[in-house]
């Protein structure tokens, strides 16, 4: 399948950018080839991802019924709770989605999406509302980087923004982390300097004409027997942003210069970080063909187009 945020001139320069994206090659552009121009991801499912997607898809579906179609709480809650019970049933097998976790599962995302709509149902943060009359819920944008890859072509930053909200005058990007830890001031300042803040924070300036001030962060704790919640403020100021934006510069430019050349060197300082690099078996091999033969056949092909719906749940 074709990955459209790929240069149509050369296949392996990626020319819209996301977050995700930025961030693996920032970890090591060795990484970045294996994940995002192979397409190789290990072959168990990455439950974070999939957790974390159908809470956020469960929050758009909430926000947009209580907003769009004026629906009250408890009406909303329970068509989030009947599409998240339809999301969640593996028609394959004709039986409940089975994630092998014991924090993330069905229960637990049930839980967790229950008790973080009741907690905040009556909330301070206020969906805003765009131009056209329509709430400012996932909002999906491409903007120009400012900078041009050798091929002629511009660089793009592109990603998806679950909602933008007012708090006290104010206007934010809103976002949802999920955690097993305990949620302190800790988990929040590791959010400054972060690429998705950034991105998003630009994104709301540049890509919607709002212009806000950083990210208000919903952290979700999910244990095994309860669901937490804590809410952290995330601002960006005038010269953070030029900075980020500077130094951008410098990563899209050795990406460039990677697929130019077609070398992507590894990071090994970075091999034993996130618990550990899922293609340090690929590295530890001795020589080039044997690392061929273990992405060929210990890894599946996942195609992450940053211009198309990651996951697709029909509302």
């Amino acid at each position: 399948m074709l990955n459209t945020s790929f240069s149509q001139i050369l296949s392996t320069l990626q020319i819209y950018i996301d977050a995700s994206s930025l961030t693996e090659y920032k970890i090591c552009p060795r990484r970045y080839y294996y994940s995002m121009v192979l397409g190789k991801q290990p072959m168990a499912e990455s439950i974070h991802l999939t957790f974390g997607t159908l809470l956020h898809k469960a929050a758009e579906i909430y926000h947009i019924r209580r907003f769009t179609n004026n629906e009250g709480h408890e009406a909303a809650l329970r068509r989030v709770v009947k599409w998240a019970m339809t999301a969640t049933w593996d028609k394959e097998h004709n039986r409940p989605w089975t994630s092998g976790d014991k924090y993330k599962n069905r229960f637990t995302l049930l839980r967790t999406i229950v008790w973080y709509l009741d907690k905040y149902q009556e909330d301070e943060l206020r969906t805003a509302i765009l131009a056209n009359g329509k709430p400012a819920v996932e909002l999906p944008f491409t903007m120009d980087s400012g900078y041009t890859a050798f091929t002629g072509e511009d660089f793009v930053l592109c990603g998806k923004i679950d909602r933008i909200v007012t708090f006290k005058s104010d206007y934010y990007v809103a976002d949802i982390k999920t955690t097993q830890s305990t949620i302190g001031e800790y988990f929040f300042k590791k959010y400054t300097p972060d690429n998705q803040v950034s991105i998003y924070n630009l994104a709301g300036n540049k890509a919607w004409g709002i212009a806000t001030q950083g990210l208000i962060i919903d952290a979700c704790q999910v244990a095994i027997e309860f669901s937490k919640f804590e809410r952290g403020l995330i601002e960006r100021t005038e010269a953070q942003m030029i900075e980020w934006q500077e130094e951008l510069g410098y990563w899209l430019a050795n990406l460039n210069n990677s697929a130019e050349r077609g070398v992507w060197p590894k990071n090994d300082s970075a091999c034993g970080i996130y618990g550990g690099c899922p293609f340090r078996p690929v590295c530890s091999q001795p020589n080039p063909t044997a690392a061929q033969k273990v992405v060929e056949g210990a890894y599946r092909d996942r195609l992450w187009d940053p211009l198309q719906n990651r996951m697709s749940f029909a509302a």
